[in-house]
This record gives structure tokens, sequence and C-alpha cells, in this order.
């Protein structure tokens, strides 16, 4: 798995949940208790979960996205532990999201894949990569609009919150509810999402005219919310391509910030990450 899959496939692996925040405010201290983090309040919504639903019934989607919305914008920071594995190869993610600042998401954690493991940043829309062995101490700077656009996607769509709503719903072809378990001690509820391909594809890369992975028809996808509504785990299975991700930590406090100069480098080489051009550019 080349340099430049990695960190695109990272970017947008994180750029998705962050898009949910970009635009909220973080709420205020008596909204993130309000998150599902306390006992009283699940035991109050009941068998039902979050939408008071029975097993096998249809839950109406625009309430689906928007109340995991909510919960992850009046929260504003949480921990993000994904695994990402596929035919030949394996990908773990593990850090922490601040999304309280309007179109700047954070994230600081660890990126691993191939038997190695970088430290990544992620602030002021530029991702910050780590790697033992290739820049020692320093930090490798790449836009992270760069990536993105590398894979047909655009930065300001996919941090618009608005716009991504409306993608997400349009995506979701039905949510029904599954059933209730218990995880470590926290109810948990289980909604099988069936996405339209197309949208989907869309929605992933944040490029409107993208294909769907070939076999994406069979794909499967699974959320977990508390009884609160705030996103416990999200299982995703297409064509053999399998992520496991799980939130956590609502609303810890954490700092994160982009790395001190000193410790910064470029390295245009870096996979060939190229911001497209203009055909008129590229005729001069």
């Amino acid at each position: 798995m080349n340099r430049r899959f990695t960190l695109r496939a990272a970017a947008t692996i994180l750029v998705l949940p962050l898009a949910l925040s970009a635009c909220g405010n973080g709420g205020s201290s008596s909204d993130i208790g309000n998150t599902g983090q306390n006992n009283s309040s699940a035991q109050s919504q009941g068998a039902g979960g979050p939408f008071n639903s029975q097993p096998g019934a249809s839950v109406d989607k625009d309430t689906f996205v928007e109340k995991i919305n909510k919960g992850m914008l009046a929260a504003g920071t949480y921990k993000i532990s994904t695994k990402t594995t596929m035919p030949g190869s394996e990908m773990a993610l593990n850090g922490y999201v601040d999304g309280r600042e309007q179109g700047k998401p954070k994230f600081k954690g660890t990126v691993s894949t191939g038997g190695q493991t970088m430290n990544m940043i992620m602030a002021n829309q530029n991702v910050y990569v780590q790697l033992a062995g290739l820049t020692g101490d320093k930090y490798i700077k790449t836009p992270l609009e760069d990536l993105l656009h590398s894979n047909g996607g655009n930065l300001s769509d996919m941090l618009d919150l608005s716009k991504q709503l409306q993608a997400q719903k349009a995506a979701i072809q039905s949510v029904t509810y599954v059933g209730q378990s218990n995880d470590s001690g926290t109810q948990i509820f289980q909604y099988k999402v069936k996405l339209d391909p197309h949208a989907a594809a869309s929605l992933a890369t944040g490029a409107p005219h993208a294909h769907p992975t070939a076999g994406a028809e069979k794909h499967q996808h699974d959320y977990f919310l508390d009884a609160n509504g705030l996103l416990h785990k999200m299982n995703i299975d297409i064509a053999g391509a399998k992520s496991e991700t799980t939130f956590s930590e609502y609303g810890k406090s954490v700092t994160i910030t982009a790395p001190p100069t000193s410790e910064v480098t470029t390295m245009p080489a870096l996979g060939g990450i190229k911001k497209p051009q203009s055909p008129a550019a590229q005729e001069k």
C-alpha cells in the first residue's frame, strides 16, 4: 500500500465523521451532558432505543441522520478507532477528533499499515505525518485539499455540514432497527442501513459522479447507537473490504495543534500528489 493511498484513505476515514461536526460550535456543557453518557437517561429510553422502534421496524432516514449529527455537534470532541481490512492489506487509525471550530476539523493520533505506524495530525486543513525511518523527527505537511482532489473530491463540500446532511440523506435508501445488545456495559441499539451505491460513492469521495466499487450493491452497513442516539460503532462491509469504527469519550477536553514550523518539512514527491489543473492552466 503506497503512501499516497494510505494518506488519502486515512483522510477520507476522518473527513466523513469530521464533516458531521465541522460546522458546530461544540455546544454547551449541558448539551454534552445530554449526549447519552448517563445510565438514567439510557433506562428512560426503554428497549426501543432512541427512536422507540420494535425490531424489524423502519426508521425515518432524515430523523436518523439528524439525531446522529446533533449528538456529534453537541459533543464537539470524541475518540475514534478504525480498523479496515481488504484482501492483502489492513489499516488501523486511532486518535482524537476535535470538530468544535467551524470549518477547521482537527485530529491527532496514529495510522498503522504494512507493519508501520505513522503519527498523524490534522490541523488548519493540513495533514502532518511523522514516520520513523522516513521523516525522522520531522512531520511531512500535505494540504488536506490536495489529498481529496487527487481522488476527485472537494474539501469545502465535504466540510459543509448542510451539504453533507443532504448527501447522507440522499445516499440512504432505508434504515431498519435490528435490536439491542450490551457492549462493555453500554446498552447499544443496532440499525441496518441500506445505501444507494452511486450516492454512497459520491459521499465517500466528495466527487459528484463517483462510481461505486465493484460489488457495492451487496454491501452492508450497521450502525450502533446508544440510548440517546450517539454513534457508538459503525461496521461497513463492501465487496470484501471491511471496516469497523468505534466512537467514544464524547465531549472530552482535547487540545490539538499543528506541529511547530521547526518540526515540519515538505516532500513534493510524496506519492505524486498534485492538485488537478484546469484545462486553461495546462495549456500554458
